[in-house]
């Protein structure tokens, strides 16, 4: 089976569903199955399982329809779409997951120097592109409902770390949180750290984004909350639900799985 979309469809957490449901569909075929990912995925230097797969050869196979159902049974495939839905995801199982996605030992190193021993907050605010051209379907998460979901968990005394892109424009004098480890001209580090401090977070308050939802995945601390995306959308106030379950935009499925 191969992915060659993987790393080239969608930014960091779409290739994560990507490769999550070629890695899926390889095992129900059996333990002969190989999986091929491009050479240049950047998940192959991240992550254990990744980094031993086969890389893409030139012998391609066919290509299903976008974003399709591959049936039981089928193979010498290369996989292309998103994989989000409920129809690609409903097998899996948090348990799973977290056994095929592990940091190589280089990137638990540097997790253990970003999350240190602060207790703290996480709040992934997602703006960027979908602030800029989708805001009519897709919902943007004021800074507000953020702060409230935290008094009302008491952890107002609690660093609160404003996880975000570089550039991002955050209200009444807040900063984004930067790592010292940060480079921006770096293919790794100008967005790992971010992606390790979401995990590592006492409480993650996410956004509705594939980022930070495989972020809450990987969670190793106490909660994570997701927004309540329901059929919203445009930016306003937004109540959290203490899952990792809810939508990422109003047009798609809850992850009933998560």
């Amino acid at each position: 089976m191969q992915g060659t979309c993987i790393g080239n469809l969608g930014g960091f957490g779409h290739s994560l569903f990507q490769y999550a449901y070629l890695k899926h569909r390889a095992l129900l075929l059996g333990s002969t199955c190989r999986v091929e990912t491009p050479a240049d995925w950047i998940g192959r230097k991240i992550w254990v399982e990744a980094g031993r797969d086969d890389i893409v050869s030139n012998k391609l196979y066919s290509r299903p329809a976008f974003d399709s159902v591959v049936l039981h049974g089928q193979h010498n495939l290369d996989l292309c779409g998103f994989y989000q839905r409920s129809c690609h995801t409903r097998e899996y199982t948090t348990e799973w997951l977290r056994e095929l996605i592990v940091l190589q030992d280089e990137w638990k190193a540097l997790s253990k120097e970003i999350v240190g021993s602060t207790d703290y907050v996480a709040c992934h605010v997602r703006r960027g592109d979908m602030e800029k051209y989708l805001s009519y379907d897709y919902l943007i998460i004021d800074e507000e409902s953020y702060l409230s979901k935290i008094d009302e968990l008491g952890l107002s005394g609690c660093e609160i770390r404003w996880v975000c892109e570089p550039g991002t424009k955050l209200t009444s004098n807040r900063e984004r949180w930067v790592s010292d480890k940060e480079d921006p001209d770096d293919p790794i580090l100008s967005w790992l750290p971010d992606f390790l401090c979401l995990i590592g977070s006492r409480v993650l308050l996410r956004a509705n984004s594939a980022f930070s939802f495989w972020a809450g995945v990987l969670h190793t601390g106490e909660c994570v909350f997701s927004p309540r995306v329901g059929n919203l959308a445009g930016k306003g106030k937004v109540f959290f639900d203490e899952c990792n379950k809810n939508r990422l935009m109003s047009r798609w499925d809850e992850f009933n799985w998560a």
